[in-house]
């Protein structure tokens, strides 16, 4: 039987790798929070200690990580106007888009080649990110949506994303349509009521 000498040993090495891998999670954690201020402070022309980076691991894929930009009181450090909000998606090498750019869902679906990897991303995720990238077009997906947004794929290889967002009316809910060309690009945003769907307020994207 092995003795406790042994046994710690055998821990020791069993825990040394993970706390590697904890060290170059913090690590890059801290990478993250640095390039993405940085990319909010100069969008917003802010300083990147008003702040806030909060990560979105429910938009992660493989090409980028999300995070959600908020301004904080210098003083208490409570949340400032939410209307100043950013998201920011970054790659490993240092790229940014944020939601504060044209086109910047145009932008992350091509950086993604959605267009061909859509089956692996899922509707619920790119819609989310519509919700986040797309402008006043449509607001993100309900909270209680999740895992209901639903996609179409169209005989000329283009996708049909349909989900339910809150609308500027109280309690009133609203569908979004976003058609994403086999290219990658996005071919149209439409708004409809929820219950009558040919009440549509089409902005096309060229």
């Amino acid at each position: 039987m092995p003795g406790f000498a042994s046994i710690r040993l055998r821990a020791t090495r069993l825990a040394a790798p993970l706390f590697a891998l904890f060290v170059l999670f913090a690590c890059a954690q801290r990478d993250d929070d640095a390039r993405v201020k940085k990319v909010a402070a100069k969008r917003l022309g802010v300083a990147g200690s008003t702040l806030r980076v909060t990560r979105r691991t429910d938009l992660d894929s493989d090409r980028h990580r999300f995070y959600r930009v908020t301004r904080v009181s210098a003083g208490t450090g409570e949340a400032a106007d939410a209307s100043d909000a950013l998201t920011v998606a970054i790659t490993e090498g240092g790229a940014a888009i944020d939601s504060g750019q044209d086109h910047a869902f145009e932008d992350l679906i091509r950086d993604e080649d959605a267009g061909h990897t859509f089956t692996h991303l899922g509707p619920d995720r790119v819609a989310a990110w519509f919700g986040a990238f797309g402008g006043d077009a449509c607001r993100p997906p309900l909270d209680d949506a999740r895992g209901t947004a639903t996609a179409s794929h169209e005989a000329n290889g283009d996708v049909t994303i349909r989900y339910r967002f809150a609308s500027d009316t109280a309690g009133a809910v609203k569908q979004c349509v976003i058609v994403i060309g086999v290219d990658g690009s996005l071919r149209s945003a439409t708004t409809h009521s929820a219950r009558v769907a040919g009440d549509a307020n089409v902005q096309s994207h060229g």
